[in-house]
């Protein structure tokens, strides 16, 4: 079956995978780990918990291509660990 045809047929369809990371998003979490002298932050962090509402609020995708774990405090701090990771 396609999801048109169960949007047709009035299924509400989400997204198994989260979206692409928005430039926007990206540099929000850029300046969070350089604000963290360039090193990833924990999940449990303040600051990643903050950022993560933040990001969740923000109308950059839709709520139809959204997960329940779109842009939680654990993807948010694994996105800070691989860019503090890849920087120089």
């Amino acid at each position: 079956m396609s999801v048109a045809w169960l949007k047709r047929l009035g299924f509400q369809v989400k997204a198994l995978k989260d979206p692409e990371w928005a430039r926007d998003a990206i540099i929000l979490v850029c300046q969070l780990v350089i604000d963290n002298g360039w090193k990833g932050l924990n999940a449990s962090d303040y600051r990643v918990v903050e950022l993560s509402d933040l990001l969740r609020l923000m109308p950059i995708h839709a709520e139809s291509g959204r997960n329940e774990e779109f842009r939680n405090a654990h993807g948010v701090a694994r996105k800070a660990f691989d860019i503090a990771t890849r920087h120089p």
